[in-house]
This record gives C-alpha cells, sequence and structure tokens, in this order.
C-alpha cells in the first residue's frame, strides 16, 4: 500500500507510452511532478515519525523538532500542495490533471491506511545485548517514543547479592554470570517490544539463550531475531528475564 501513489504514476505513464499519447520528455516531467514531491517529502516525513515513535535504536545525535507532528504535518501538506496545484493550475491536460488528482488521493489513503495499522503508534523497546566483538558484557537499554525512558531494573548475578538501579542504559556483566534481570515497567507507550540478541564477531545478530515473561505468568514468544511484541494494557508491568 505504502508504494500505491508511485505505482499508480508508472502504470499510467506505461499506458500513455503503448497508446503514442505522450512523448518522453513529457513523461519525464510528469514523473518528476507527481513522484519526486512524494520521494522527496512526503514518505521521507511519515518516515521519520514512524521511526521516533517506533525506532529501537537512538542515534548519536537527535534533531527533536524534525520529528514532531506538526513540522511533519506541515512539511507533507505543502508537497501535497504541489501535486494538488499541477492538478489545479499547471496542468492542461484532463489524463495528466486526473492523475495529478489520483496521486493527491492515494496519498491520503496511504496516510491513514498507515495511523490506522499502528505504523505511527508511539512503542516502548526493551533490548537486552551482549557484543561479542568488544567486553562480551552484557547491555540494556530502555527506549519509549523515541527517548531514553530511566525505569527500576534488578540484576542477579552469580555472585553477590541483587544489584537494582533506575537508569534508561547500563550494564549487566558478563552473561554467562547472569541468573536474571527484571524490568518494572510503567506503562510508556501503547505496545512493547522485547529485543534479547547477541552481536558476533561477523557483526550479526542473534538470538540470546535467555527466556522472557510478563508479570510472572506470561511467557514470551520470541522470533528468529531475539524479538517478541506484545501490548500494554496495564498500568505497571514487569518484564523478567532469566538466563
Amino acid at each position: 500500500a505504502r508504494f500505491a501513489p508511485a505505482i499508480l504514476v508508472l502504470a499510467a505513464l506505461e499506458w500513455l507510452l503503448v497508446a503514442g499519447a505522450g512523448s518522453f520528455t513529457g513523461l519525464l516531467g510528469l514523473v518528476g511532478a507527481l513522484v519526486v514531491p512524494l520521494l522527496g517529502g512526503v514518505f521521507p516525513m511519515l518516515i521519520v515519525v514512524a521511526s521516533r515513535r517506533r525506532g529501537e535504536l537512538l542515534p548519536g545525535r537527535v534533531i527533536g523538532w524534525v520529528g514532531a507532528p506538526l513540522v511533519a504535518l506541515a512539511v507533507g501538506l505543502v508537497y501535497l500542495g504541489i501535486v494538488a496545484a499541477h492538478g489545479l493550475v499547471i496542468f492542461s491536460s484532463p489524463f495528466e490533471r486526473a492523475a495529478a488528482f489520483a496521486v493527491v488521493a492515494a496519498i491520503v489513503a496511504v496516510t491513514v491506511l498507515s495511523i490506522r495499522n499502528g505504523a505511527m503508534r508511539p512503542r516502548a523497546v526493551v533490548e537486552v545485548s551482549v557484543d561479542e566483538t568488544a567486553t562480551g558484557r552484557g547491555s540494556f537499554s530502555v527506549i519509549a517514543d523515541g527517548r531514553p525512558a530511566p525505569v527500576a531494573v534488578t540484576i542477579e548475578g552469580g555472585r553477590g547479592p541483587a544489584r537494582s538501579v533506575e537508569a534508561a542504559s547500563g550494564d549487566i556483566g558478563q552473561i554467562d554470570e547472569l541468573r536474571s534481570v527484571t524490568f518494572a515497567l510503567p506503562r510508556l507507550a501503547p505496545e512493547l517490544r522485547v529485543w534479547l540478541h547477541r552481536v558476533t564477531a561477523d557483526r550479526d545478530s542473534v538470538p540470546l539463550g535467555v527466556s522472557a515473561s510478563l508479570d510472572g505468568d506470561r511467557p514470551m514468544t520470541l522470533d528468529r531475531e531475539g524479538q517478541a511484541n506484545v501490548l500494554l494494557t496495564e498500568e505497571q508491568t514487569v518484564l523478567k528475564l532469566l538466563a
């Protein structure tokens, strides 16, 4: 569905070529007028908003206002207006005008479907990883709605008493000595993703050999990438990982 506007334009151009109703340069101009605003303005802003709300990793530097919904809406409306202007004012051919209006309708439809299907729904991500290329120690991070989210974490190792911290990221020690890690999670977002993985010497990500459960009685099934998704309905959720 996300490629519907571009596919619509390309199909129309193919029809023009077969029917001999347009020149090569004219078709290039039509492509530029209808496709470039999609690839250069509308789709990038949708991707930015979705990645800010649902991203698994935080970049080193974040320009906060770029992913703000109002900024994304303003940029998207500008590019949508460009396509609409071609249909209303610039284009003279009925077919070209119809193509422009069809692209406008497809953009609106794709955006609405993306929102309804949860592509913009905020998500919290709890990641536990072991980097074999570095120290081999494990670490955790908690991200919610694209920002670090400090939570209460209890780490039980093979030696010494359990230690508790409240942080958005930290060290959990050698994974071979780990017994359990418990996260006390407030309802940071409507959706939770748990990502348990190991980074090999070849920089591949493979599942970590631990089990996960919610509130002590809800085991989580991890996929081949070591990930599991669940909707959060309670105000407080306890995520426990057992080595």
